[in-house]
């Protein structure tokens, strides 16, 4: 990828980014560094991080089957019921030069992502690694910075420019706007619909309890995934795989601790996230065998 600098001037045409002293910007607002992500408060206030839990989002059958019947609390049902847009942007500033620095990246509805790495198939697993890019300062206050679509970097420019302005205490809003040229390779409503949210600021103890809360529904759905596959086995399967799978629930439960287990947020996070995985990847085997 060019240098951040060169990107930003191809993107002169749409945004006008000027560089001033900082003694100039002395009364423009000030964006607190540190994390920032969507969030709501239709029932809580609870934010869309990308690592958090989405079910009604993906319209499955298996998110139909597991909200049916069920109570959750507050914010349980903030995260259910999911949001269109989700992301995670972290805000740094340079001590001496005072320039802003973001990483991160944003998905819409997970089809559409935007963000400030690139992928990486070094490991064959074309994961998105997040890197921090450099942004501008604006006359407003504002700093504009580039991302791209991850799908597209061989493009090596930046394919669009966000730019985030203090929206009230500890809020941005953004400005979202393809690159000359680039267009063609956003997802039509992508931009439209990021300029449309609020991110805000989000703390550590925030972040973790969101990770809490999702990790837990995430067992659970792949708990009631894991259900429905038993019970969709033929009787004569269930009764030849009782024995083992009684087994295997003790192992799951000695590897990872028991459900009921009572810790810490962060303690119950890594109790629900070991259960997860053992039990999705027993949901998929299960499954593989049905007649």
């Amino acid at each position: 990828m060019k240098k951040i600098s060169k990107i930003l001037l191809n993107a002169t045409a749409l945004l006008t980014v000027c560089t001033l002293q900082s003694s100039a910007l002395a009364d423009t607002p000030e964006i607190k560094t540190g994390l920032y992500a969507p969030a709501t408060a239709k029932y809580s206030k609870m934010f869309h991080n990308t690592d958090s839990f989405i079910c009604m989002g993906t319209g499955s059958e298996a998110c139909q089957s597991f909200v049916k019947g069920k109570k959750f609390t507050s914010e349980e049902k903030e995260l259910v019921e999911g949001g269109y847009i989700s992301g995670d942007l972290k805000f740094t500033k340079d001590k001496d030069s005072a320039e802003y620095s973001v990483s991160g990246s944003i998905h819409f509805i997970r089809i559409c992502e935007l963000g400030t790495g690139v992928f990486s198939k070094t490991d064959d697993t074309n994961e998105f690694e997040s890197k921090s890019v450099k942004c501008r300062r604006n006359d407003d206050g504002s700093i504009s910075c580039p991302f791209v679509n991850p799908d597209e970097t061989e493009q090596g420019d930046a394919h669009a420019v966000f730019t985030f302005r203090p929206a009230g205490s500890n809020k941005l809003k953004i400005s979202a706007q393809s690159v000359p040229g680039m267009d063609e390779i956003i997802q039509d409503g992508c931009l439209d619909s990021i300029s449309d949210t609020l991110f805000e600021y989000e703390t550590e103890e925030e972040y973790a309890h969101n990770m809490y809360v999702s990790s837990k529904l995430q067992f659970l759905m792949a708990d009631d995934n894991l259900n429905r596959s038993w019970r969709e086995l033929s009787k004569a399967q269930r009764d030849r795989l009782l024995a083992e799978q009684k087994k295997w629930v003790k192992e799951k439960d000695t590897k990872c601790g028991p459900v009921t287990k009572k810790g810490s947020e962060g303690e119950l996070t890594k109790m629900y996230r070991c259960q997860y995985e053992m039990t999705n990847d027993k949901y998929f085997e299960l499954a593989s065998m049905r007649e």
